[in-house]
């Protein structure tokens, strides 16, 4: 039987989160090794931006989204023992999300499609991992048309 656990946020407040869903990033976000335990967080009904959460660090949310939302053409390649840490078999087993750059300006928001957060969706076990070779940046335009037009 699972349980469930409060947390205090800065940006959320109060959390209940069940045990169950608490998502282990393994090493953490890049600049934040020491959250390792997240919740993620509808942003808003029918949006498709999410908030991860650290459950270690009230300050620290990032927003995230699923790169194929905005980027249909977005495939990465994972090294084996990075897919061996995670115990994933398949590719099916994976959720990928990328944090995103928020801006007053939609044209402005950006989203960093080199450094990708893998998930095993059972297992609720991922880690942020950074791309070697691909063709994408850190401050890639989630709406390039919107940044063509303030031109």
């Amino acid at each position: 039987m699972s349980g469930k656990q409060s947390f205090e946020t800065v940006r959320f407040g109060q959390l209940d989160v069940p045990d169950d869903k608490v998502i282990r990033l393994q090493g953490g976000l890049l600049g934040f090794a020491s959250s390792e335990r997240f919740a993620l967080l509808d942003h808003a009904e029918k949006s498709p931006f999410k908030w991860l959460q650290s459950l270690d660090a009230p300050d620290l949310a990032v927003p995230v989204c699923d790169p194929k939302m905005f980027f249909p053409d977005y495939h990465i390649r994972i090294k084996r023992d990075e897919l061996a840490m995670l115990r994933v078999k398949s590719a099916a087993e994976l959720v990928i999300l990328v944090i995103l750059s928020l801006h007053n300006e939609p044209a402005e928001m950006t989203a960093n499609l080199l450094g990708p957060i893998i998930i095993h969706a059972e297992r609720l076990i991922g880690r942020q991992v950074v791309l070697k070779d691909a063709p994408f940046s850190t401050r890639h335009p989630l709406f390039p048309e919107l940044r063509a037009e303030n031109r």
